[in-house]
């Protein structure tokens, strides 16, 4: 394909990027925020990582945590966050199960736009509670993140 200017394009300049991470397994939030392990259910990649051609690319992350309270007590927040390149980028995904017995569970969810540049990025989660008693972890079962990668 050709620009307005005739110059052709590669076809890493072309073709759109869609993959998503999941939670490796369930994860017993702590006060400290801590990365998630995350692996690639996307037939075709692996890891976490992708590699963006020169000029970069632009993008949309939607993130999902599967919260549930395991054990009732005084939980204000639970949060998770979205990671490019390690930096926490976007809004958090929060959950505040002050006033629910032992077993609740929700998804919260958030979305991020984006641009990259060039060059191998990493993406990821990370996840925290604050809390006085009471546990709650994230599920592995719907604790995600879908990334749409436009050239």
């Amino acid at each position: 394909m050709a620009t307005m200017s005739g110059n052709r394009l590669p076809p890493a300049r072309l073709n759109p990027v869609a993959f998503q991470l999941q939670l490796a397994s369930d994860y017993t939030l702590t006060s400290t925020s801590t990365a998630l392990t995350l692996s690639n259910v996307t037939a075709g990649y692996s890891g976490t990582s992708i590699t963006v051609p020169d000029g970069g690319m632009t993008g949309l992350a939607v993130y999902t945590g599967y919260f549930h309270l395991s054990t009732a007590g005084t939980v204000t927040f639970a949060t998770m966050d979205l990671l490019i390149d390690g930096t926490w980028v976007g809004p958090q995904a929060v959950w505040n199960p002050s006033n629910v017995t032992a077993g609740a569970r929700v998804t919260a969810s958030q979305s991020w736009p984006f641009a990259l540049a060039a060059g191998t990025r990493t993406f990821g989660l990370r996840a925290s509670v604050t809390l006085s008693s009471g546990q709650v972890r994230l599920l592995a079962t719907h604790t995600n993140v879908s990334l749409l990668l436009h050239p």
